[in-house]
């Protein structure tokens, strides 16, 4: 299982939850920057058609003729 973390408050749960969560078998955390989220929220529509690619640690999100992409940081996890 994946659980991908991000926003204002990131830090804040990062201190607080992440501890109680290394003990978790089969989870995977990783946290991304809040503008790349922000580029995303504002293509959002009815229907999404998204090709993802995750290589070497980068996410690429390809929404129609634009690409965005965050290098993602792992936090904890078995990946």
């Amino acid at each position: 299982m994946a659980l991908i973390a991000y926003g204002r408050a990131f830090p804040n749960w990062e201190q607080q939850q992440l501890p109680k969560l290394e003990g978790v078998s089969n989870l995977l955390v990783i946290s991304s920057d809040q503008s790349f989220i922000n580029k995303l929220t504002s293509k959002l529509d009815r229907s999404i058609n998204w090709s993802v690619t995750i290589s070497d640690g980068t996410l690429y999100i390809d929404i129609g003729d634009e690409t965005f992409e965050t290098v993602l940081q792992k936090r904890i996890g078995i990946r």
